[in-house]
């Protein structure tokens, strides 16, 4: 309990910042004009001028960069974000995400099951990082829709939009009553 005061006292805030009576945060240092929705955690982060947490988002050892929305129920840890990074539906984990990029329910996949290191395709053939977790790097201006699976340690590039996947299912037929 002693330690969670601690960290209470050494968060830093801008001006005219909002933080909802439930939200917890501890050991940061806030910008101006960051709204924290209620029932959010952000730990041990920096958070840019004009950035919105929502309700129920996690925050942890990240650096979020100025006019970012972080969706409630979000997750983000040890990741930066520039300015004007929109997230929805993480977690993500261990990743950058370049300025004016908006990621919507991808699936980061962080860890390789078989416990390998991670290997990054480059333009000098494949690479072994000697990495057991990576995240992944979001280009600016980049958007990546619903259901997409990037593969550890990859780069989206600068200006890529990634559309939903083609095996969302979006029509049913109805089976023939018998």
């Amino acid at each position: 309990k002693l330690a969670t005061l601690g960290l209470k006292w050494t968060n830093r805030k801008g001006k005219n910042c909002k933080i909802h009576p439930s939200a917890v945060v501890e050991g940061c240092i806030l910008g101006d004009n960051v709204v924290i929705g209620a029932n959010a955690v952000v730990r041990l982060s920096v958070i840019g001028s004009d950035t919105h947490i929502g309700d129920a988002a996690v925050v942890n050892y990240s650096i979020v960069g100025k006019d970012n929305y972080v969706m409630t129920g979000n997750h983000l840890q040890f990741s930066l974000t520039y300015q004007s990074v929109f997230t929805i539906h993480g977690p993500y984990q261990f990743s950058i995400f370049g300025r004016h990029s908006a990621v919507f329910a991808t699936i980061n996949c962080d860890i390789r099951l078989d416990e390998k290191t991670i290997s990054i395709p480059t333009a000098n053939g494949i690479v072994d990082s000697e990495q057991h977790l990576l995240g992944i790097a979001y280009g600016h201006s980049s958007k990546v829709g619903a259901s997409n699976i990037i593969a550890a340690g990859r780069i989206v590039p600068n200006n890529t939009v990634l559309n939903p996947p083609d095996f969302i299912h979006l029509k049913f037929d109805t089976p023939n009553a018998e």
